[in-house]
């Protein structure tokens, strides 16, 4: 099965998530649905650079979904965005 590059992702993030546009990008990983929420260069716990913040499960109500940062070098299954 085919991944998603993080530099292809790095790509999607900036021309999606860096604008005002009321776009939903969702990803599989780990077996599991996520939303792609933001994009970061830098992030306080980390000397790393590039980091995503994801937002799981899905299926769950807004105010009871989890928030994960991952690195940027993290391999998805597929990524959608949806309008």
């Amino acid at each position: 099965m085919a991944t998603i590059l993080p530099k292809v992702i790095k790509v999607i993030i900036f021309s999606y998530l860096q604008e005002d546009i009321m776009t939903l990008l969702v990803a599989k990983w780990n077996n599991r649905i996520v939303r792609l929420v933001r994009y970061s260069s830098k992030v306080a716990f980390s000397d790393n650079p590039d980091w995503l913040l994801l937002q799981y499960p899905l299926e769950l109500p807004e105010n009871k979904r989890r928030l994960l940062w991952v690195p940027l070098s993290t391999r998805f299954e597929w990524v959608k965005e949806f309008n």
